[in-house]
């Protein structure tokens, strides 16, 4: 082979195997899991680290009390006591927004209001008093217990604490269902229960009466008497009473963010600024007031009733940042592969336009024991069948290496193996036992032996040479040069046989 041609050979294009190189990432996949499970730790520990600087630098802006604050405020004394009956008055609009906007109580329509209604007689024995009843009555319908029962029959999703004021027991002989004995004796029990919406009134006056039928007044030694059961309906109603307390209640509230919202305007920077720490200090500060930053109306304040605060929270571990840096390193995997596998075949380009310069391919599944994470056996033998089978693998090789030179200098070849000692890898050993059979006697030589130049010292025309190069770049700078020197030196070079 001529200079020239060998300046096209070394000038080709280095082409990939798109589906050999899927085969190699498909046998790494133990690697490419590690991998990306590495990158996905560090790119959520970053992003963990760099929440936690920021954590730790709120907390250090946080940590100022509100007494460092008053003491190193600067302000006037009636300065500071205005600020402080101003957190006073932040507090309370607080609970009352929370309990305007959480009572089942205060968002029922008073005007149509669904209620239940229940009458007891009750007749109280000698020397006891019916009113002395019915206020034990009206109590053990108030306790936690009965409140939880009412609250589970009545199927609605509405805090027990709110279920309560929803119940009451008065005396109602003075009512127009009254007529009954107007002694101490007797009296009328009525029993009302606002019901929410979606609530079961038959249920809720079912659990009432167990109630009443379960619990024993004798064992309070308060009075004593029998009670039962008179009428009950369900009617919807105007109620009064519910409409002027939800009234008031709004009432209150309004007047109460008016004054706080006139008091905090007329601030100075200095108070303002103390405000906005007392009220982060006592979790007052929330995302619908900015108190202290120029805007400070309540007024429009929405009905959330949680008090969220500007307190930093704690950063953990991203899973996020975890899925998007397991996704990079599996790209990034990809990529080093293909640059891998570009660089391992320069060796093989180099005269890759020459069709008998890659004889063939064999599966050295020996070699392959060592690298558990790198390759997955089982795999391997499935992916590379045709390449594993190593008779038909040899077969080919000896039959191309006889196609392209004379029998006479097949008679006395070389096989070089470059990067590892080919007469330790059983694919060599049987390459050359099986050449024997086909007349060819091939001598192994190593450049694990030596240096690449010895072997070049007794390289002549008439010798036939076959290099052995394992799959990736270890070889690379090696088989590039003995590459380089047999095409310099017109050897009979037949082609390389690639190590898989």
């Amino acid at each position: 082979m001529n200079t020239r041609n060998y300046q096209q050979i070394n000038n080709a294009t280095i082409e990939l195997d798109l589906v050999a190189l899927l085969k190699k990432l498909c046998v790494q996949w133990r690697a490419v899991l590690i991998f990306s499970i590495i990158i996905g730790l560090l790119a959520s520990g970053a992003r963990y680290v760099k929440d936690m600087s920021a954590y730790n630098a709120s907390l250090s802006t946080q940590n100022v009390s509100g007494k460092e604050a008053v003491e190193t405020s600067g302000l006037k004394q009636e300065e500071i006591d205005a600020v402080q009956q101003a957190v006073s008055q932040k507090r309370q609009i607080k609970v009352l927004t929370t309990y305007t906007t959480e009572s089942e109580y205060m968002n029922l329509d008073a005007m149509n209001c669904r209620q239940l209604s229940i009458l007891y007689y009750i007749k109280a024995d000698r020397g006891s008093d019916a009113a002395d009843l019915l206020a034990v009555y009206n109590e053990m319908l108030q306790s936690d217990d009965s409140v939880k029962a009412i609250k589970e029959a009545a199927g609605v999703k509405v805090p027990a604490k709110y279920i309560r004021e929803l119940i009451s027991a008065y005396d109602a002989k003075s009512s127009d269902r009254g007529g009954y004995t107007q002694d101490s004796s007797t009296d009328v029990m009525k029993i009302t229960f606002n019901l929410p919406e979606g609530a079961d009134s038959k249920a809720v006056e079912e659990t009432i009466e167990k109630l009443i039928k379960a619990y024993d007044v004798t064992d309070l030694g308060i009075a004593k008497g029998k009670i039962r059961k008179i009428s009950s309906e369900v009617n919807t109603v105007m109620n009064e009473n519910m409409q002027t307390d939800q009234q008031n209640y709004t009432n209150n509230l309004s007047n109460l963010k008016s004054t706080y919202n006139t008091a905090v305007n007329s601030f100075s920077d200095e108070q303002k600024t103390l405000l906005d720490t007392l009220l982060e200090e006592n979790g007052l500060s929330d995302d619908n007031t900015e108190a202290g930053a120029g805007n400070t109306d309540v007024s429009s304040s929405s009905n959330d009733t949680s008090a969220e605060t500007a307190t930093a929270i704690k950063p953990s571990f991203s899973k996020k940042y975890f899925a998007v840096g397991f996704v990079i390193g599996i790209l990034l995997y990809v990529f080093l592969t293909v640059i891998v596998e570009i660089l391992g075949k320069r060796c093989s380009a180099v005269a890759g336009s020459n069709s008998v310069f890659v004889i063939g391919s064999l599966f050295d599944t020996a070699q392959k024991k060592k690298n558990f994470i790198f390759r997955d056996r089982l795999l391997e033998k499935c992916l590379y069948r045709n390449q594993s089978d190593l008779d038909s693998g040899i077969d080919r090789i000896l039959t191309k290496a006889q196609m392209n030179s004379s029998q006479e200098k097949l008679a006395a070849a070389e096989l070089w193996t470059v990067g590892f000692d080919g007469m330790a890898t059983p694919a060599v050993t049987q390459l050359v036992q099986e050449s024997i059979a086909k007349g060819i006697t091939l001598t192994v030589k190593s450049t694990a032996d030596g240096k690449p130049d010895d072997m070049l010292t007794d390289v002549a025309p008439d010798k036939s040479i076959i290099l052995a190069v394992l799959d990736g770049i270890s070889c690379k700078k090696d088989a590039t040069f003995l590459t380089e020197m047999l095409y310099t030196r017109k050897a009979d070079y037949l082609g390389q046989i690639e190590l898989l």
